[in-house]
């Protein structure tokens, strides 16, 4: 749970700093300039590991539909700002646990559902607020 808590610390940073980027940079210029640092970075651990093209393939599916979710996040962030952005967004995880259980029929948990219910709730609240 505390990874995934400095998971959020880090994303509420990255935010911010993309937003900033986002107002002086394409899209695309963000994206490639970006996924070059990733790679240079990555690079040496990554090529300590066996070649799995099965994992390829999936990577190559995931990295495409975040792609597209980068995109919908720049648009976003032009239009609503970061911090709605981000607000709305806060949404995903009922989204993960949807498709968790579509994919791997896994039940969700009660607890998530009724979290799910509270962060729609306040999404509805702020949406609301806004017109």
């Amino acid at each position: 749970m505390e990874f995934a808590l400095l998971a959020a610390l880090s994303y509420g940073i990255s935010y911010t700093i993309y937003s900033w980027s986002a107002d002086r940079a394409s899209f695309s210029y963000i994206m490639f300039y970006g996924s070059i640092y990733c790679a240079i970075i990555t690079a040496p651990f990554a090529l300590r590991e066996k070649f799995n093209p099965d994992v390829l393939k999936a990577i190559a599916v995931e990295r495409s539909i975040w792609l597209i979710a980068s995109l919908f996040i720049y648009l976003s962030i032009k239009k609503i700002g970061v911090a709605a952005t981000s607000t709305f967004e806060s949404v995903y995880p009922f989204f993960v646990a949807l498709f968790v259980a579509m994919i791997y029929k896994e039940k969700p948990q009660l607890s998530l559902l009724i979290g799910g219910i509270f962060i729609f709730a306040g999404i509805s609240i702020i949406a609301y607020n806004k017109k």
